[in-house]
């Protein structure tokens, strides 16, 4: 089964970040993002053929739900 698609995706995005100084121009940093597009549904058709020389047709359906989660830490020196 072969399977391809190309979309634009609308979704969402949530978050935060928290910075803290330690002194003499250093810092610390954390962030956290949450991105959500929403489901997908898709339905799959292919063809089936046995060592034996049967042949067939399957298909199913997928829901592919696209949401990614991103956390970020760094030191940061301000001079």
């Amino acid at each position: 089964m072969n399977a391809s698609d190309r979309a634009v995706l609308v979704g969402y995005v949530v978050g935060g970040g928290l910075e803290y100084a330690l002194g003499a121009g250093w810092s610390v940093k954390g962030e956290y993002l949450h991105m959500g597009f929403g489901t997908n549904g898709y339905n799959l058709t292919g063809s089936l053929r046995s060592p034996a020389g049967l042949t067939g047709v399957i298909t199913t359906h997928v829901d592919v739900k696209s949401s990614f989660d991103i956390a970020r830490v760094g030191v940061n020196y301000r001079f």
